[in-house]
């Protein structure tokens, strides 16, 4: 594409300009990536560990469905696995000690419910999408044309 006289930049005046753009692009990534690290996931963190060290029943129990970082040793919070719980391993006792958590390559592990940071969001259940009813169209009955009736008779 040429430059023309109508061109509000020049090429120069556009390629400083992306630059420019990029940079505060990346700058503010940057900024979100430190908060997430640094306060979000220290906040959920230490939520998960007071309600666990409260013993209360009032501690929300796992569900199928919720979303959950996975903690483990020897890798910094930012790089911690998320999982969704598919299946919940009760005691004899009925309480909650470990759940099956379905990673992102698919493999179901079972881990503590210690070991798991619940997020703040819950995967929408397919199965409920696909049981709902659809709105559709009605369906359009139309009467045979009556030329077709005369040309195939």
């Amino acid at each position: 594409m040429a430059v023309t006289s109508r061109d509000p930049f020049t090429v120069t005046e556009s390629q400083e300009f992306l630059v420019c753009q990029y940079s505060l692009l990346r700058d503010s990534l940057k900024t979100f990536w430190e908060l997430w690290h640094k306060e979000y996931l220290q906040a959920l963190a230490e939520r998960s560990q007071i309600r666990s060290a409260k013993q209360q029943s009032a501690a929300r129990q796992p569900h199928v469905g919720d979303v959950v970082l996975i903690q483990t040793d020897n890798t910094s919070r930012s790089n911690w696995p998320l999982g969704l719980i598919v299946k919940i391993n009760s005691s004899a006792d009925g309480s909650v000690r470990s759940v099956g958590v379905k990673t992102g390559k698919n493999k179901v592990l079972d881990r503590s419910v210690n070991q798991l940071i619940p997020l703040e969001v819950v995967a929408e259940d397919t199965t409920l999408v696909k049981t709902k009813k659809q709105p559709g169209t009605p369906t359009r009955i139309q009467p045979p044309r009556k030329a077709k009736k005369t040309f195939i008779r």
